[in-house]
C-alpha cells in the first residue's frame, strides 16, 4: 500500500480550530499511541499500541524529507495481548532503538485522513 504524509505546525490552537471548521473537518477521536521502533536493515519496523485497545505491526519504506513523504507500507492489525507477545519476540531478536508516545486528534476533511 502507499501513503502520503504531510505534517504542518498549526501554531495558535484557536486559529487552527477555526480553519478546520472552515474546511468542514470532522473530529473523530483522540488517539493515544505508543510506537516502538525495531532495528532492521531495510525500511522501518514499528509496533504501535493504540488507546491500549488494539495494536498494529507496521513495516514501511520512505525517504527522509522535510516535505511531504510517500511511504510503501504493510500493516498487520492485532489485539494488545498478541502485540505484547510480538513485542517480546521482536525485542529479543532485533532489539529496538526508540519508543515514542504521542496523542493526536484524528479526523478528516473530505477523504478520511490524519489532520
Amino acid at each position: 500500500m502507499k501513503n502520503i504524509e504531510y505534517k504542518v505546525l498549526l501554531g495558535d490552537k484557536t486559529i487552527s480550530e477555526d480553519k478546520l471548521k472552515e474546511i468542514q473537518a470532522v473530529f473523530k477521536e483522540i488517539l493515544e499511541q505508543k510506537d516502538i521502533y525495531f532495528n532492521c536493515k531495510k525500511g522501518r519496523l514499528k509496533l504501535r499500541f493504540i488507546n491500549n485497545k488494539n495494536a498494529e505491526l507496521i513495516f514501511y519504506e520512505r525517504v527522509d524529507s522535510e516535505n511531504s513523504k510517500i511511504s510503501d507500507y504493510e500493516i498487520f492489525e492485532t489485539d494488545v495481548n498478541s502485540a505484547n507477545i510480538i513485542l517480546k519476540i521482536l525485542s529479543s531478536s532485533l532489539g529496538y532503538n526508540a519508543e515514542i508516545e504521542k496523542k493526536e486528534n484524528y479526523g478528516y476533511a473530505g477523504i478520511p485522513e490524519y489532520i
